[in-house]
């Protein structure tokens, strides 16, 4: 394998890199969402007697939306499973 091919299969294994960590923060803030809509939590943070009127929450889920629209934007011919099989050349 010469210096070529493995500048690419290190610029493929980048790009399931980023994937995965795109895929882990949509994960993490969905989860994020699901425990405060379904456990004490709530949506509106309170302190000393004040609140954010559910602000902070309304960001979150705001960004969730907006990573799950770029996850599929960008991702959708790009699977991990297709990026995997052509990263070893599986589907030629």
């Amino acid at each position: 394998m010469d210096f070529k091919e493995q500048i690419e299969i290190f610029e493929k294994l980048e790009f399931l890199a980023s994937q995965a960590v795109e895929g882990f923060i949509t994960g993490l803030m969905f989860g994020a969402i699901f425990f405060h809509l379904t456990t004490d939590l709530g949506i509106v943070v309170h302190w000393d007697g004040q609140n954010d009127g559910g602000v902070l929450f309304g960001m979150g889920v705001a960004a969730t939306l907006i990573s799950i629209y770029l996850l599929i934007k960008f991702y959708k011919n790009n699977l991990p499973i297709n990026s995997i099989q052509k990263i070893f050349g599986l589907n030629e």
